[in-house]
Formats: C-alpha cells, sequence, structure tokens
C-alpha cells in the first residue's frame, strides 16, 4: 500500500502577534526609585510596548501593573526590557521600550492571551 503525504493548512501561529493598546502601566524598576507612569501602545502574549522619550536600559527588571477591559483585577507582572527605540519620535515607531514578561501567574497568562486571541478574530 502506497502512503502519501496529506498537506493540511493551519492558522499561522502568531507567537508576537501584538494588539494596539492604550493604557497606563505602573512601574517600579530596579534602576530608579519610585513608581513611574508610562503609557503603553500595544499588547502581545507575551509582552508590552511602552511610549517614553527616555526609555530604561535593556536588561532592566520591573515590576508593572495594568489594567485589561475584561473589569478584572490588575495584570502585576515581573518583566524585562527586551529592548528599546531612541530617538526622536515618529509617527510610526515612537520612542520607548519593549517589555517581556517573566513568569506570570496562570490565571494573568489566560487573561492576557484570551484577551490578545479575541482580539485577532
Amino acid at each position: 500500500m502506497e502512503s502519501r503525504a496529506v498537506s493540511v493548512k493551519h492558522k499561522p501561529l502568531k507567537l508576537n502577534q501584538r494588539v494596539p493598546f492604550m493604557v497606563e502601566v505602573s512601574v517600579v524598576s530596579q534602576s530608579k526609585a519610585g513608581t513611574r507612569q508610562y503609557l503603553a501602545m500595544n499588547l502581545g502574549k507575551g509582552g508590552l510596548f511602552l511610549k517614553t522619550l527616555l526609555p530604561l536600559e535593556s536588561g532592566t527588571m520591573l515590576r508593572c501593573a495594568f489594567r485589561l477591559p475584561d473589569g478584572g483585577s490588575p495584570i502585576i507582572a515581573n518583566a524585562k526590557v527586551a529592548w528599546t527605540r531612541r530617538g526622536p519620535e515618529a509617527r510610526d515607531d515612537p520612542a520607548g521600550m519593549g517589555i517581556r514578561f517573566i513568569n506570570l501567574a496562570k490565571d494573568e497568562r489566560h487573561r492576557l492571551r484570551s484577551f490578545v486571541s479575541d482580539y485577532e478574530e
């Protein structure tokens, strides 16, 4: 009996998919005293982009808090500055920093994934 490969099309997995998400984010960093407020511009399953003319250094560890529009409690996440974009503000590429979540609690990870997935549909 001859076997034949069957091609199956799947929806591409969008690991780094980001959705527009403008909300105030409270951030406490290891390098700066006190809590600072930033404006998030987009959100993905693994992190968010914070708009700022003075981004923190890549590798800086943070604790951030923000709310999803689901009416639930704030998402509180340990995070790390993954990358920064410095320089004059451009319309499509504002200055700021990419934040990657670290060790999110299971329920918070589920809420984030649901929010991003629901937005994509």
